[in-house]
């Protein structure tokens, strides 16, 4: 029952920050990435109690636009950053998109980094949230009726939950970080998680660096 609440209200918090990841339109708001890493400012919230949560970062800060770009075999100018108003008290998210040379297709990568939306639950809550995703399976949309369930990634450092039809990945950092990435891109799936491992190794070693 506990896995079902915990997926309820993360679920709640993924659909108000993605909603399936809709093809991304050419705007204004559009902004060339620096090819260093997003500068971060760490968010610490607090607990009813007033206990310290454990601190957000930019999950934009902890990968270049560089490492990315090679990732992607893309040019670093052909990313882009978009606003994203996801970010609150229990997580904090990036919005990267770029253009297919070759048929002109906007992509986008949503990146998020999460903490324990039920803090004090939970002995593990990461590795109970990615058990409950590859046990139980996400409820909700864009199809209210079926679990979309998900399995691991063989290659992955720790625990991760990939379905490929949301095209979502989620992978463990320790015992109070979720990492996610949300991919709308003319990506084949094999190519989904090998970029998802290469990814999370990079991102893992500087959150590291982070919360040490």
């Amino acid at each position: 029952m506990k896995k079902v609440i915990l997926l309820l209200f993360t679920g709640m918090i993924l659909f108000t920050a993605c909603k399936n990841d809709p093809e991304i339109k050419s705007g204004d708001n559009d902004k060339p990435a620096s090819t260093e890493k997003a500068q971060d400012r760490k968010i610490v919230n607090k607990n009813n109690d007033g206990t310290e949560l454990a601190p957000l970062y930019n999950p934009c800060s902890l990968i270049s636009v560089d490492e990315l770009a090679d990732i992607l075999d893309i040019s670093p100018s052909q990313l882009k950053i978009k606003p994203t108003s996801s970010s609150g008290t229990f997580s904090r998210s990036c919005f990267l998109t770029w253009e297919n040379v070759e048929n002109g297709r906007k992509n986008s990568m949503f990146l998020m980094l999460q903490t324990d939306p039920i803090p004090g639950d939970f002995e593990d809550w990461a590795q109970s949230f990615l058990e409950a995703k590859i046990s139980t399976g996400d409820m909700g949309y864009p199809n209210s009726s079926l679990p979309y369930k998900y399995e691991k990634i063989e290659g992955m450092d720790g625990l991760s939950a990939y379905n490929d039809e949301l095209k979502r990945v989620f992978w463990k950092f320790n015992k109070d970080y979720v990492l996610a990435i949300f991919y709308n891109a003319s990506l084949t799936e094999k190519n989904r998680k090998e970029n998802a491992i290469k990814i999370a190794k990079i991102m893992n070693k500087n959150l590291a660096k982070k919360v040490k």
